[in-house]
């Protein structure tokens, strides 16, 4: 029986549709904003709209991280109380946006996707990875489904190369350097360059 993916990965694969990467600060800002009760998706096709006709793309992608989700959604930034929300909302499982970038190899991508919290964005992109790497040797997820675009994108990649991405993500954390974003760009670098075979 295949399982229901949850209206995080449902969100993520939905931009993928439209060639749009989401952040998951951007989607769990987006869920939060969108409590009034408007269709999920009927919302989310309005701000992917917007999205394109405002932000340029890359390599036919666009990315829209928090400070663009904020901007894109009505009545510009989010209040006080809307940040708190979207603070509460569960972190999406599934949202691997910053793992698809990295394993496509899109660097520029890969910056945006992990400029608001570098670590919490490195954090879920080395999750959804371990998912990948789980599927690759017939285990358990453990209730981490990573989305279609990344299971797509890493079809080619053996489980030992995926051990590789995942080593090198991890290696921000060596206390090499103390400003978080600096170690996370290089940690990504070195990512992106197992994946390109660089």
């Amino acid at each position: 029986m295949e399982e229901v993916p949850d209206i995080f990965t449902s969100i993520e694969n939905y931009a993928h549709d439209h060639q749009v990467l989401l952040s998951s600060d951007a989607i769990r800002y987006f869920v939060s904003a969108n409590k009034a009760g408007e269709g999920v998706f009927f919302a989310l096709g309005r701000i992917i709209e917007k999205a394109k006709a405002t932000y340029p793309s890359e390599d036919n992608w666009l990315v829209v991280n928090l400070e663009r989700m904020e901007k894109l959604i009505e009545n510009g930034h989010a209040s006080a109380s809307m940040a708190k929300d979207a603070a509460m909302v569960a972190s999406p499982t599934g949202v691997g946006s910053l793992a698809e970038a990295i394993v496509t190899g899109n660097v520029t991508a890969s910056y945006d996707l992990s400029a608001e919290r570098p670590m919490v964005a490195l954090a879920e992109a080395t999750a959804d990875l371990d998912a990948i790497y789980r599927i690759k040797l017939g285990l358990d997820l453990k209730g981490h489904e990573p989305s279609k675009l990344l299971k797509e994108a890493t079809t080619n990649f053996s489980a030992d190369e995926i051990s590789k991405i995942i080593a090198a993500l991890s290696s921000a954390l060596d206390g090499e350097f103390t400003d978080e974003q600096a170690a996370v760009k290089m940690a990504v670098i070195k990512a992106i360059t197992i994946t390109t075979g660089e």
